[in-house]
């Protein structure tokens, strides 16, 4: 008995579907940019031209070993605060 491939199917093949990188080769739009602020709600564009705050007392002293592990916890969508 031969190992089944997908040729031997008799259901239906769907067409190849390009990536989305490849389909769209236009860079995203500059946020900050006026023309693209105006388009924005008033608050969202407050929100985007919003300095952040400082950094909280307790990252400026953590140790390079805390940073790194907060940094990767960061990185894989998790977040560390107290």
């Amino acid at each position: 008995m031969r190992p089944y491939t997908p040729e031997q199917s008799k259901a239906p093949k769907s067409a190849s579907v390009a990536p989305a990188a490849a389909a769209d080769t236009s860079a995203p739009p500059d946020l900050l940019d006026p023309v693209v602020l105006r388009t924005m709600p008033t608050k969202v564009a407050a929100f985007m031209l919003c300095e952040p705050p400082e950094p909280p007392v307790w990252r400026r002293a953590e140790s390079e070993g805390e940073r790194a592990h907060r940094e990767t916890l960061e990185d894989l969508g998790g977040w560390v605060g107290g």
